[in-house]
């Protein structure tokens, strides 16, 4: 795909609660590192 039109995303949470995550001042097109979504391990916060 050529496009990387991602503006964010949406979840429920533990408790059945719905949560957007919105990503604004977007710039199109634009590679994301693939360390910008990483999870970090317990040990490491």
């Amino acid at each position: 795909k050529n496009s990387l039109e991602f503006k964010g995303w949406e979840t429920k949470d533990a408790y059945s609660n719905n949560v957007s995550f919105i990503i604004s001042n977007l710039k199109v097109n634009k590679i994301i590192d693939d360390e910008f979504f990483k999870i970090p391990k317990e040990e490491d916060l």
